[in-house]
């Protein structure tokens, strides 16, 4: 957990979650805590005003601000919401995402 944590560091940093969850296992999941797939989503809206900047080719950081206005959560934002709400694990959400490259490319939300 610790790799994980490590790379989850900033992404820690924006939110308020305090704990985290492991799953021990059952003969039903084969011991590995998990039977099924949970789903992490990013949706982009694209909106007459978003629209109006992809088709300028506005700069990405300003995609992204619009979006984050818009109420956009990113990956990483919506796989730690997996995690606070015990539905997943934070290894299971950084074998999807790079959560470096996720916090270089944030904006938060009213920046």
């Amino acid at each position: 957990m610790e790799g994980a944590l490590a790379r989850f560091r900033a992404q820690a940093d924006i939110s308020s979650i305090r704990h985290f969850y492991n799953g021990r296992g059952c003969e039903k999941c084969d011991f590995t805590g998990f039977l099924g797939r949970t789903a992490i989503f990013e949706i982009l809206r694209i909106t007459d005003r978003m629209r109006e900047l992809i088709a300028k080719k506005t700069l990405e950081t300003e995609i992204m601000r619009e979006a984050r206005t818009g109420g956009m959560r990113t990956l990483a934002e919506a796989g730690v919401l997996k995690v606070a709400e015990g539905l997943t694990t934070l290894e299971e959400v950084a074998k999807v995402i790079d959560f470096t490259d996720e916090a270089a490319a944030t904006v938060p939300p009213g920046q």
